[in-house]
């Protein structure tokens, strides 16, 4: 009888060796679950996030705003949000540009339009001058108030689109076609800045803003344009070139007055020098006139001989001539390159 009851003995020790063994293994588990569960409400937030604690779907406490760890209670209580804020954020409009083909599209070249634009299809703006121009941009913005971003909208990238477009509406009502075809910048700040009034929770970064004619007339508008523009410039060369002439002319104006001052300052000073010698010399002319018209003529015959390089004395009893040769001593010659 004992050796019948042996075997069963070491099974049932074996079962109960293995229960043991399981119940330690779902102890462990379940410790393991209960601290997995206790840390399941720890995130840590990067550089460029921001975390929201949301308890039972309601926001709990403020916006968090710092990099690193966040702690909240187990999710179905606590549930964290984290919002990519500040990182940069993209969105399109190109509900008022024209309708392109697929290769268009994949090319990124626009065919030459051959007919007229279609409702429905084609997208494109009135401006103030009652023109039709076509327009697309690209908006980078930042998250800056998580809390109305997400909370107070309901969809706040789509409000945001819509809000574009109908800013893109109202730019063009004030602007003439010329204008914001040939500034879209300023066309792109506007719009900017409505978007950044709107308290959406959002930032501004930049805008890239396009705005282009009609396809069907953009090349007799760039003809204008190129006329327009080549006018301007034969305007600014005719003005310039006026500006240089008139300048030159005042120039060479004051050139010559300064010259007339100057020989008249020479001329009144020599005239008044020769009055003066004339004053002095009159009275000793009135008192022996032969003598002085004798000095004078011996002086000017000085002068006139110091000049002639040959000398004729003609007599009149004999009708001859006497020729005097004066030997000159010459100056030598500067040759031009000494």
């Amino acid at each position: 009888m004992s050796d019948k009851r042996q075997p069963d003995s070491t099974g049932l020790q074996g079962v109960l060796d293995a229960l043991r063994v399981i119940t330690v293994i779902g102890k462990v588990v379940v410790v393991l679950l209960l601290i997995g569960f206790c840390f399941s409400g720890v995130r840590s937030l990067d550089d460029s996030e921001m975390g929201i604690v949301l308890r039972f779907g309601a926001m709990h406490g403020e916006v968090r705003r710092e990099s690193g760890p966040i702690l909240a209670l187990p999710y179905p209580i606590d549930e964290i949000v984290a919002i990519p804020a500040k990182r940069l954020r993209t969105i399109n409009s190109d509900t008022h540009w024209y309708a392109l083909t697929e290769e268009e599209e994949r090319t990124g070249e626009d065919e030459k339009a051959t007919g007229t634009l279609v409702p429905g299809v084609d997208g494109s703006l009135l401006t103030a001058d009652q023109n039709l121009v076509h327009a697309r941009c690209t908006v980078n913005y930042r998250v800056t108030d998580p809390k109305r971003f997400i909370f107070d909208y309901g969809d706040s990238e789509a409000l945001l689109r819509v809000h574009l477009d109908d800013f893109i509406v109202k730019t063009a009502a004030v602007h003439t076609a010329g204008d914001a075809v040939g500034d879209p910048t300023g066309f792109g700040l506007q719009i900017v800045r409505g978007l950044n009034g709107l308290g959406l929770g959002i930032e501004i970064d930049s805008i890239d803003m396009t705005v282009e004619w009609p396809r069907l007339v953009k090349p007799d508008i760039t003809k204008v344009a190129d006329a327009t523009n080549d006018k301007g410039r034969r305007v600014a060369d005719a003005n310039s070139y006026g500006r240089r002439r008139k300048n030159a002319a005042k120039s060479e104006a004051s050139k010559i007055e300064f010259e007339a001052l100057a020989w008249a300052r020479e001329h009144v000073g020599r005239t008044a020098a020769d009055a003066r010698t004339f004053e002095r010399l009159y009275p000793k002319y009135m008192a022996n006139p032969d003598v002085v018209r004798r000095t004078l003529y011996e002086d000017r015959m000085r002068r006139i001989v110091a000049d002639a390089e040959e000398i004729f004395l003609i007599r009149d009893s004999d009708k001859r001539d006497l020729r005097i040769e004066l030997q000159r001593r010459r100056k030598p010659k500067v040759e031009a390159n000494e």
